[in-house]
């Protein structure tokens, strides 16, 4: 049976170049244009016998548009119809979204604000990204 299929994956992380002094993790963002759920046409082109099918996406949502992918939902029929299904997602930013501001450090780079921007909080860090 030849059908599309959405998946769910995260995005990718985009690594600073240069690496930053210290630990590069302060600096790595997650890639907003990466897929977090590419849709696939398989068609492997003959019977099913367990082969890998190469299959490059042919839609894919980016984490800017719905973040991190975590549930797929399809609606309609159990049985195929010429209309397709209606596709749900899923996304959370729970584990993922960075609070950044624009450069605070001199590097050029956003800034992560790992602490918040609490008064309460009152690291060097934290004060940066004081609103």
């Amino acid at each position: 049976m030849r059908g599309d299929a959405v998946v769910r994956g995260f995005s990718g992380t985009v690594v600073p170049d240069p690496l930053p002094a210290g630990d590069p993790l302060d600096e790595t963002f997650i890639d907003l244009d990466g897929a977090s759920a590419p849709i696939f046409r398989l068609e492997p082109g003959a019977p099913p016998s367990a082969q890998v099918i190469s299959a490059p996406p042919v839609f894919q949502v980016k984490a800017r548009d719905v973040g991190q992918v975590f549930a797929i939902g399809l609606d309609g029929n159990l049985v195929p119809t010429p209309d397709p299904p209606n596709i749900y997602l899923g996304a959370t930013s729970a584990f993922g979204l960075q609070i950044v501001i624009p450069d605070a450090d001199g590097d050029g780079r956003p800034f992560i604000c790992e602490e918040g921007i609490f008064p309460e909080i009152k690291s060097e860090k934290a004060r940066k990204c004081e609103v």
